[in-house]
């Protein structure tokens, strides 16, 4: 059969090919599915008469696409909120995700220049990364995924859904979901930001929110610089993003527009050589949400360009130099059916197409539709489930069905245990399928990865302020993508699959916070305000077959426990100290420690802050050595 017909041209409009693309017998799953889920759910709601209301609060969106408490939830899912961003110094997404997330995260330079993040393992491509709910994984490789155009002043809180993900939101889902949540501004501010410190580091910051009359608008822009830690690390970003809420007697609109720019020493990157790179990210999307009878709705569309600029050798710099430009658009219209407070459904349609045009990997483009329902409920106010299946139509792959199944059972409203099960999939990225280097070379026959992945789990929350989480989990996968040697003598490495893949793991996390609203500027003691420890334990197991070496299968840590805390001291000092420690797979290990200390005098804000206290020398990824201790020191002022 071909597929040239699910092809969507770039240039086209996707909801005007939406209808066309799928094959009525592949609408018949997702349709059987949803029906059967409606069945499902009426059946329960009426044999259950007696059953308890329950009021869910709008607090987690992630796991279910319907708001929902997390109390709820049948999936592990870890929350980082707005109190732990404005108290963490983090200065990218990465950062907070390194000491809050129970990730492993795998910087190749610090301040978020580049970094690959692992999710219970799965390799660096095989997460997926939103923002409000929106597609951000680069076409062409998942090393530019956090080439992100919006800034730490712009977030309320950061999900992570561990697990597969497909079910509800297509490829690259595997290990789990990261979804990016704006704050929508409240009042009007002024905010301005300086800091300067070691190796020639200068940062300046400048965040403007507007609220008035329905309007909600928080626009920043910053910018940052360093001479770096050794030859070749150097680095110069700037970012500028605006967020805009707009209410409306008839709905609710939505408007974000980032653009972020990077130069950088790329120092052991991808190779022995000096090298240098540049990259440029333009982010637009926009939503609305609104209600018609009992069904509410929520179109969604963006568009992303990323162009990136690799020179190999800066030593010969004529000799090889990468152009890659990479456009993304995304459309999607998504309905949820609330039957009762304890029950909902959600049915979508979404449409992605991509295309490269490069001076190494040629020019390409491909598309994929998929469809989508679910539903998420309560029994007798102690059942819980998610049921959901999602079909993917690739213009290059063809079909992929992932179902999923969500179940958990609530002992009281602080315990419960749940399992999960589901499928998910991954198509190669553009590099991985046509790029030509001296050291990495693509491989047009790869298939797309899949797998199974399956849980148990509890949660405890004693109160709102702590929480007690422990699961059990494995992946199986087949054609696991990864760069491969086949001898000890090849320079270079081949992409390829493998042909199975097992990893297996334990995570446990805690917890522990005072009452939301105290304010860290009214004591002169020391005192103990929040705090928080995570524990991962992986174990991989791969058919290597005649493969020599890999570049990124087994490079996440076999150990890692992460602590992150806060607080204040005497003279109205305010703390925060998080602490990851990681035992690699070779035996390798190293702790990594970072704190920043504040102090607010009227409206300015003085801060000392510093990462790798204890000067470790340490790589996360092999070649590409890391700073050790770095201090500097700045100040905030904030007007209402």
């Amino acid at each position: 059969m071909s597929l040239d017909r699910f092809t969507i041209h770039p240039q086209s409009s996707i909801f005007s090919t939406l209808l066309t693309t799928i094959e009525r017998k592949h609408l018949r799953y997702c349709s059987f599915f949803f029906f059967l889920a409606l069945i499902i759910c009426y059946e329960a709601h009426a044999q259950n008469e007696d059953s308890v209301t329950v009021a869910l609060q709008p607090i987690v969106i992630t796991a279910t696409c319907i708001p929902t408490n997390i109390l709820y939830v049948s999936r592990s899912i870890g929350i980082i909120d707005e109190r732990i961003i404005q108290n963490s110094g983090a200065s990218c997404v990465e950062e907070l995700l390194q000491s809050n997330a129970n990730v492993d995260v795998q910087p190749r330079g610090i301040f978020g220049i580049q970094t690959d993040i692992n999710v219970r393992g799965a390799l660096v491509s095989q997460h997926l990364l939103l923002l409000n709910g929106v597609r951000l994984n680069d076409p062409q490789t998942s090393h530019h995924n956090y080439d992100l155009p919006v800034s730490i002043e712009q977030i309320q809180r950061i999900e992570v859904l561990k697990g597969p993900g497909s079910a509800l939101y297509g490829p690259d889902a595997f290990g789990g979901v990261i979804n990016i949540i704006t704050r929508i501004p409240q009042q009007q501010t002024l905010q301005l930001k300086l800091s300067s410190g070691e190796n020639g580091l200068v940062s300046a910051s400048g965040n403007y929110d507007f609220s008035s009359s329905g309007i909600h608008s928080s626009n920043v822009i910053e910018y940052q610089r360093a001479d770096g830690y050794h030859y070749d690390t150097d680095f110069q970003t700037t970012t500028i993003s605006s967020n805009n809420t707009i209410e409306l007697p008839f709905g609710t609109y939505s408007l974000f527009g980032g653009y972020t720019n990077k130069a950088f020493g790329a120092f052991g990157f991808y190779g022995p050589s000096p090298s240098r790179e540049w990259t440029e990210t333009t982010f637009f999307s926009a939503s609305t949400d609104f209600s018609l009878s009992s069904i509410h709705f929520q179109p969604k569309l963006s568009y992303k360009r990323h162009y990136d600029k690799f020179m190999y050798d800066l030593r010969t710099p004529e000799v090889f130099v990468n152009t890659n430009t990479t456009n993304s658009y995304n459309g999607e219209l998504q309905s949820i059916i609330t039957i009762d407070n304890s029950f909902s459904m959600i049915g979508a349609i979404e449409g992605n197409a991509d295309n490269i045009v490069s001076s190494n990997l040629q020019n390409h483009q491909r598309s994929s539709v998929g469809i989508y329902s679910t539903i998420h409920g309560v029994v007798k106010n102690n059942i819980l489930f998610d049921i959901g299946a999602r079909e993917d139509l690739h213009s290059e792959y063809g079909r992929q069905f992932n179902p999923a199944l969500n179940i958990g059972y609530l002992f009281s409203t602080e315990t419960k245990i749940f399992f999960s099960a589901g499928r998910a999939f991954r198509a190669p990225s553009y590099t991985e399928l046509y790029y030509s280097s001296p050291t990495r070379i693509g491989n047009a026959s790869l298939k797309p990865e899949t797998g199974w992945s399956y849980e148990v789990g509890t949660e405890y929350l004693f109160h709102p302020q702590m929480r007690i989480t422990a699961s059990l989990f494995e992946r199986d996968q087949e054609n696991l993508i990864d760069y491969v040697k086949f001898t000890a003598t090849d320079n270079a490495f081949h992409a390829a699959n493998f042909t199975t893949a097992i990893t297996r793991g334990v995570e446990a996390a805690f917890r522990w916070s005072t009452d939301l609203n105290f304010d860290y500027g009214s004591t002169d003691n020391f005192s103990l305000q929040y705090f928080s420890a995570s524990y991962t334990y992986l174990d991989s197991h791969i058919d290597i077959g005649n493969v020599y070496s890999s570049l990124y299968s087994f490079t996440h840590p076999r150990h890692q426990i992460s602590v992150e805390c806060s607080g204040t001291l005497p003279f109205f000092i305010n703390w925060t100290t998080g602490a990851t420690h990681k035992i690699k797979l070779d035996g390798t290990n190293f702790t990594l420690v970072e704190t920043k200390l504040s102090r607010l005098l009227s409206n300015v804000n003085v801060f000392l802050q510093g990462t790798n206290l204890l000067n470790q020398s340490y790589e996360e990824i092999a070649g590409v050595p890391l700073p050790g201790r770095w201090l500097w020191a700045g100040v905030e002022l904030k007007v209402l």
